[in-house]
């Protein structure tokens, strides 16, 4: 995987993990600080990786990618300001269009390759609405007055996931690995951050919460930049 990144990607990537890992162990030394410094720069950082990568000047659907970072840079920064539900729902409503734009963004690429030999959407849809409407069944009782934000953004990420894996089939290695696993990790990431605040807290959930959000939205960035460089070439 690393081989194949470009050198400013490699450097940007590191940067980006040395974020990361400053965000992540900012609470835990007692440093809350490098939290709040470090999380607003992590989007930007991979909004870099785009800039730099001149192969996707030649793919008309970057935007949406751009969209989508920015939009989350906006949730970040939104949910730094506290637990009150107003700074939660406008970072919900951020990362709920940030995933719009990920939906737009793949069902635009979804047109453009030829079909492969992929399972049916509709397996994927289904699986993938088992465990949604399993998740939402857990947290009902502990959502009160946020349920209905919380439905909406369950079922734009679930459709996110579904665009994901019907895409993944019809894209060439490593970029179907990467979209999908980014995807996957994505909700991940919300299912354990919903968990944590709603209905079962537990120690170490921040950690695990920006370790995958962390790689689920370079490993999205990255199968993009992939899937241009195999146009480009092409």
């Amino acid at each position: 995987m690393w081989s194949s990144l470009s050198k400013p990607n490699q450097r940007l990537t590191l940067l980006y993990l040395l974020l990361l890992l400053a965000d992540s162990a900012g609470p835990l030394l007692g440093w809350p600080w490098l939290h709040t410094f470090c999380k607003p720069l992590l989007m930007p950082c991979l909004l870099l990786i785009l800039w730099q990568e001149r192969t996707l000047q030649r793919l008309p659907l970057t935007g949406w990618w751009v969209a989508a970072l920015l939009l989350s840079c906006w949730g970040d920064t939104a949910l730094l300001w506290g637990d009150e539900p107003l700074w939660f729902m406008l970072g919900l409503g951020g990362f709920l269009l940030a995933h719009v734009c990920y939906i737009a963004g793949m069902a635009r690429l979804y047109r453009q390759v030829q079909p492969g030999a992929a399972p049916a959407p509709v397996l994927a849809f289904l699986l993938v609405s088992a465990y949604a409407v399993g998740m939402l069944a857990l947290l009902w009782p502990h959502l009160g007055n946020l349920l209905p934000p919380v439905v909406v953004y369950t079922a734009i990420i679930s459709l996110m996931l579904i665009t994901a894996m019907a895409l993944a089939p019809r894209l060439r290695k490593p970029a179907s690995a990467w979209l999908l696993w980014g995807a996957m990790l994505f909700v991940a990431s919300d299912s354990v951050l919903a968990l944590n605040k709603f209905a079962m807290p537990f120690a170490g959930a921040g950690l695990l919460i920006m370790a995958t959000y962390g790689a689920a939205q370079w490993l999205l960035l990255q199968a993009i930049v992939r899937i241009a460089a195999e146009k480009t070439t092409s």
